[in-house]
This record gives structure tokens, sequence and C-alpha cells, in this order.
């Protein structure tokens, strides 16, 4: 009896460890591969293992191609498994896009959006890829629709936040200084969607860097440094997180207050983070 459980066993401690922190996903796959070779048709584990290679190779940072990337063949093992999976659709998807698969990845998202109208986690996975692929008007559409079902995700606000923060920088290099009405607008709605994020999770260190920044395009310094020093405090954080404030924190520097050495101080201190 008890060896019988262990396959179930393994998967419900990868999905647990996968929920928990970055540090542990290394482990969370170890999991759901004990728990493959036992049951290598498990629908559910196969996701799992999918989503942890997936985050794997965004932190690893190395240049892959359709033919290296795991993360990529285990979504399709998904849909071989499961061609009505809406989630491994999309995430399929967004992996096609970086390999600039656009008419496959394309037609996934649609056929996603079709199979799972209102699953929240496929909305605003679709979203991610109009975003990336410059369509924002779709992508928000999407957002709102999310936020329809699912109120308080501070996941869905940030995602907004994003989306108006790239319409900005698009509105920038077409219009210059012309769009300057629209780009009030653009900045409010920016930093109404990053606020609302924070109050619902405040430690939300995405949505915080976020609000910085467009607080930094809008003049306003004193209060984007004022975050920018709340973060550099953080200890008991991820080292992912650690490096991007410090990028950020020097970005800021180099750009708005014009200081090289205070800029590459920080930029050091991120590249030494492990």
């Amino acid at each position: 009896r008890y060896t019988a459980m262990i396959p179930a066993v393994y998967g419900e401690k990868g999905w647990t460890l996968l929920k928990s922190d970055i540090l542990y996903y290394k482990e969370a796959m170890e999991c759901f591969e004990r728990a493959l070779e036992k049951d290598p048709n498990n629908t559910d584990w196969n996701i799992g293992k999918a989503i942890v290679l997936s985050r794997l190779e965004g932190q690893s940072g190395a240049t892959e191609s359709v033919d290296s990337s795991q993360s990529l063949r285990q979504w399709r093992r998904v849909l071989e498994l499961d061609p009505n999976e809406a989630e491994a659709m999309v995430q399929l998807a967004l992996k096609l896009q970086v390999f600039g698969q656009y008419e496959e990845a394309n037609t996934l998202v649609q056929q996603a959006l079709e199979t799972s109208p209102g699953l929240p986690y496929v909305l605003r996975y679709a979203a991610k890829f109009y975003r990336k692929a410059g369509d924002f008007e779709k992508a928000l559409k999407l957002l709102d629709k999310a936020l329809k079902i699912t109120p308080k995700s501070a996941f869905l606000h940030h995602q907004k936040g994003v989306c108006y923060k790239n319409k900005m920088k698009t509105l920038k290099k077409s219009q210059g200084s012309k769009g300057s009405g629209d780009m009030d607008k653009l900045i409010n709605d920016c930093k109404d969607s990053f606020k609302k994020a924070l109050k619902l999770k405040p430690s939300f260190i995405l949505a915080d860097l976020g609000y910085a920044h467009i607080c930094s395009i809008n003049g306003e310094y004193r209060e984007a440094m004022e975050i920018y020093s709340k973060l550099l405090k953080l200890e008991n954080i991820c080292p992912e997180n650690k490096q991007e404030i410090r990028f950020q924190v020097g970005l800021f520097e180099l750009n708005y207050k014009h200081s090289k050495s205070n800029a590459i101080k920080y930029f050091l201190e991120g590249f030494k983070i492990k």
C-alpha cells in the first residue's frame, strides 16, 4: 500500500515546492520526475515538470533554440496527453514566440481562448503573449476580463501596469512630445495599476520597481528614490530579486541622476550576488 502511494506523494510534494519558493525549483523537478517514473502519462505531473523547466530556463538566461528547449518539448508532451489542455497551449505559444514561430504560437493562443475562455490562468498568459506581440489593447482587454473573475489578483493588476508601461514606450517612439496628453493618461493608468497590485500584495517587489520606474519617467525622483532605498534594505528575498533591484537602481542613477559612479556601484553589487 505504501509503495502504491509514492508517486502521488512525490507529485504533491513537487507542487508544494513549486509554489513555495524559487530556491526549491530543482527539488520540485526531482519530485515530478520520480512521480513520472511510475506514471509517465499523468498529465498533472507532466504539467508540473513543464512549469519547472520553463522557470529554470528563464532563470538561467541561457540562449536556447527550438530544438534545445526542454520546456518546449515538455509542453508538447502535455498536449500529446491532453490536446485540450489550454494552459499548455498558451505556455507553448509563449515559448514559440521567443523562437519566432509566430504562426503556430498565434494559432495555439486562439485555440486556448476558444477552449477555456473563462479560465483566468489562460487569460493572463494569453494577455502576456499579445503584450509581447505589441497588441496592447487586446492584452488589456483580456486582463480586464480576467480581473472580473479574480478581482483580487495582484499579478493581473501588475500585468496591466506592464502593458501601460510598454504602451508608453511605443507612443514615445512614434509620437515623441506630440503625444504628451496620451502619455499623461498612460502614466496615471500605469501608476494606478501598480498601486492596486501593491495594495493587494505589499511585498510585490516587481510592482514596487515598476511604480518607481514610472515615478522616474514622470520626474518624481524623490518618491522613486524612497522606494529604491526601501527595496535595497530587503534581506530575506531571492537572489534574482536582489539583482533586479540593484540593476534598476543603477539605471535610475545613470539615466535620471546622471551619476555613472553610483550606477557602476549598484551594477557591480548586482553582479556579485549569487
